[in-house]
């Protein structure tokens, strides 16, 4: 059993630490009472930095035509690599046909810009538009990428060690110190594709690599990253982010993975919109050390999972028709899988706000330590009642301050504390600001130990003949709150 957790010494530091203007990223730091994980400085200027002259593409190969007919894969390919630094894509009749992998140049910084229209148009299941394999300082800008193949998931069909989402992106780069910017990407089965690996399975750094408005569209996936150092991805717009026949994994307009043994570090993922990512978050960071995420928008979709995420500060996500991914809600932290629990440590959550579809029956679900969250509306829309909770918490140490809004013919369980097989629940604080019609405000469940309700009667209220309050855990005190 953990030692009890004082929430009044929690927010007494955190109003200290607003007053010293130390903001969202000094507040989550000191909150999570572990490492502190610094955000990235701001990259330096790579690719056409190199090279101040220009090179048009026609340039280089005047038999290059942009009809939407002619395959010119070979001879794009070879206008990349041919030492030119600065390399600009110019409009013509059609697009820019793509058969194929076109691989980016190593050893110097190269620029890819598109002029306004400039489309590649990629005709190729499992083929990369632009590859680069152990490919740094390059910078990819003002270009449309567009596919015209049949996205469909044909089993573990790899491509040079990566699966369906690794060999059919857009882009995909491994080194460090890349950017891409002001690019559209619409009808491919992933988007960009931030890897570490160089495809003969040899580890690299991945570093400062930065992704910014980005556009994505009739995609799986919109970016994957793994084994990443100071990435940072920001100003997003996802729409209709749906799976490839017979795929048997979830869609997601921003993907961070990895493994125990294989973490990202220093993570920032900001001003992401989304809009029809069905039952499924358009933001999941996966094995992540260091995590700073801020206005998160979805509509028609879940909003944020988060899975062994260790070291976050996460603010401003909001959820209109929120889907709850198979039951298990909109705002995900943690995974339990059988007996197996994987949680989430030290960090932060404000401004979160879930309207939720009349089809969830949940809200939020949490398996984690030392998490505090303030600012936390639900709002639920049932057609029908039953027992199934808005919100379960699960963990120790952790406080969460909520209100809980039932605009339905139907309520719930509000708030349900709970133990998991293989994992103690203790210290858990919810102080429940505001509730209306649920059917139990607030639960804590058998194995729950030293859980602190606090609520205020005129503001919290049931449906007729339930109590606000069950409980059938282990030292749980019940108090007046605000």
């Amino acid at each position: 059993m953990t030692a009890p957790f004082d929430r009044r010494r929690l927010l007494t530091g955190a109003a200290s630490l607003g007053a010293t203007g130390l903001g969202i990223m000094g507040l989550g730091a000191a909150l999570s009472g572990s490492r502190a994980f610094a955000a990235p400085a701001l990259l330096p200027a790579v690719g056409d930095a190199l090279d101040a002259t220009p090179r048009s593409l026609k340039s280089l190969d005047p038999r290059i035509l942009g009809d939407g007919r002619t395959d010119v894969t070979a001879r794009i390919a070879a206008a990349l690599t041919s030492g030119a630094r600065h390399i600009l894509i110019p409009a013509d009749a059609g697009a820019y046909v793509i058969d194929g992998s076109m691989l980016l140049p190593t050893g110097y910084g190269l620029t890819v810009q598109g002029q306004p229209g400039a489309v590649l148009l990629q005709k190729a299941l499992h083929e990369r538009t632009l590859d680069g394999i152990g490919v740094s300082d390059c910078w990819i800008r003002d270009l449309k990428f567009s596919a015209d193949y049949t996205r469909i998931f044909v089993g573990d069909h790899s491509f040079r060690g990566d699966s369906l989402y690794g060999s059919s992106s857009a882009v995909w780069l491994n080194g460090s110190n890349n950017r891409v910017t002001d690019v559209e990407i619409d009808g491919h089965v992933s988007g960009i594709w931030l890897s570490p690996w160089n495809g003969r399975e040899n580890q690299i750094g991945s570093r400062a690599n930065l992704i910014e408005r980005l556009k994505v569209s009739n995609v799986d996936m919109g970016v994957l990253l793994k084994g990443q150092t100071d990435a940072v991805i920001r100003r997003v717009r996802a729409r209709d982010i749906t799976l490839s026949p017979n795929s048997p994994n979830p869609q997601h307009a921003i993907y961070a993975t990895g493994n125990e043994g294989f973490r990202s570090t220093n993570l920032t993922v900001s001003d992401v919109q989304t809009d029809n990512c069905p039952n499924a978050a358009p933001v999941q960071i996966k094995f992540t050390d260091g995590f700073l995420g801020s206005n998160f928008v979805s509509d028609r979709a879940g909003a944020l999972n988060m899975i062994s995420v260790r070291g976050f500060t996460v603010s401003g996500v909001t959820a209109r028709r929120g889907h709850d991914q198979n039951g298990v809600g909109a705002l995900v932290v943690g995974l339990q899988n059988s007996d197996v629990v994987t949680r989430c440590w030290d960090g932060t959550f404000n401004a979160i706000s879930l309207a939720m579809d009349p089809s969830a029956d949940r809200a939020i679900t949490v398996i984690g330590d030392r998490i505090q969250a303030r600012g936390v509306t639900v709002a639920m829309n049932r057609p029908s009642g039953d027992d199934s909770p808005d919100i379960s918490l699960s963990g120790r140490d952790s406080a969460w301050e909520i209100e809980l809004f039932n605009n339905g013919a139907g309520g719930g369980v509000g708030v349900d504390v709970r133990a998991r097989a293989g994992m103690e629940t203790d210290g858990m604080e919810v102080n429940l600001r505001r509730a209306n019609r649920t059917n139990v405000a607030l639960r804590a469940s058998a194995g729950a130990t030293n859980t602190r309700f606090r609520y205020d009667p005129g503001r919290v209220t049931t449906a007729r003949g339930r109590p606000r309050v069950l409980d059938a855990g282990s030292g749980t005190r019940i108090e007046p709150g605000a």
